[in-house]
């Protein structure tokens, strides 16, 4: 494994550690309340954050195994049809 691959797992294992830690403090009654920017609920902020997510590593895996059949662009939408 190339160490670059090493440290960008390092790196998304800590975020999502981050991440989820910030969830759990956030109290039940919080879900609907909207951000503070958008029309969005928190509960909808963070489904987009992980269909982003999603959309980002399907993108990065092809990148990351120098593999020509993954498109390096994936939309939120596409990463969710798989």
């Amino acid at each position: 494994m190339e160490a670059f691959v090493h440290d960008a797992v390092l790196d998304m294992r800590a975020a999502r550690e981050q991440l989820l830690a910030a969830i759990d403090e956030v109290g039940s009654g919080d879900w609907g309340r909207y951000v503070p920017y958008g029309d969005r609920t928190l509960k909808e902020l963070l489904a987009h954050v992980a269909a982003a997510d999603r959309a980002w590593a399907l993108s990065a895996q092809g990148l990351l195994k120098a593999d020509g059949d993954t498109p390096a662009s994936v939309t939120p939408e596409e990463a969710l049809a798989v």
